[in-house]
């Protein structure tokens, strides 16, 4: 099932109301989403009970500090929910919690899986930088501060979800696209403006996107191989780490407690 939302709306504004909907019809207790850190001009996960607080969130936010699937994991390891919370995913946060599914870090029973469509973020001090009393959005940067692992991904759309909230190919609003019979039972009690039966504009604009990425990854993933050629150049790429063990700490997917 695919179908068009809130067309008069945003992509933050048309997610809000899709999650208010959810809220509304009790078809979910909490919800996991980006949102606004009282005081600060940052963004992070945030567990919210009730619609009340949709208006802080950020669903589409071009930063993240973190990842959500860690706070998924966080939710989830020890014990199931015992009411069914929805998590707001990028792609590459979807990725990591199915990882964590398989080394039963995550369980996803009573948990409804929301993917959106990424375009990328930024570095959170570029983000930081330009936020004042309004957050920026993606398209208040340029392409040049798109973090450069972001232009290489090719997973523009996530491969797993219950729903994805598609922006690629979308002329307003979000596309909303069940992808589970989990998915297809919850679409049944959202307003669709309308079904999408003729989704080659989506599909072309995503080909676009992904062989845009694809270009810019062979072209650096070239470049890097040519630094990294031999022991020497090994050694000077290295040499200047700290031991800070910040990417073990970072990583979506590590999550042993003891390393050495």
């Amino acid at each position: 099932m695919v179908g068009i939302y809130k067309k008069a709306l945003d992509p933050d504004q048309a997610t809000r109301e899709f999650f208010a909907e959810l809220f509304e019809a009790n078809l979910i207790s909490s919800a996991l989403l980006p949102a606004r850190k009282a005081g600060l001009n940052q963004i992070f996960p945030a567990l919210l009970s009730s619609k009340d607080s949709l208006e802080e969130t950020f669903p589409f936010a071009p930063v993240m500090p973190l990842s959500a699937a860690v706070q998924l994991s966080k939710i989830t390891r020890f014990a199931d929910p015992e009411h069914t919370v929805a998590v707001l995913l990028r792609p590459c946060e979807s990725r990591a919690a199915v990882e964590l599914v398989k080394l039963r870090q995550i369980s996803l029973d009573n948990v409804l899986l929301i993917t959106r469509d990424c375009p990328g973020t930024v570095e959170p001090e570029t983000f930081e930088e330009k936020a004042s009393d309004t957050l920026p959005g993606f398209s208040d940067f340029t392409e040049d501060q798109i973090r450069p692992v972001c232009r290489m991904c090719e997973h523009p759309t996530a491969p797993v979800a219950d729903i994805n909230i598609g922006t690629f190919g979308a002329e307003g609003g979000i596309i909303l696209e069940a992808k589970t019979d989990k998915g297809i039972e919850i679409l049944k009690h959202i307003k669709l403006e309308a079904e999408l039966e003729d989704t080659s504009a989506r599909d072309a604009a995503l080909k676009s996107e992904k062989d845009k990425r694809t270009a810019y990854a062979d072209k650096h993933l070239a470049e890097l191989q040519k630094e990294v050629a031999g022991i020497d150049n090994l050694i000077r790429l290295y040499d200047h780490r700290l031991n800070c063990h910040n990417c073990r700490s970072m990583c979506p997917v590590c999550y042993c407690n003891e390393c050495f």
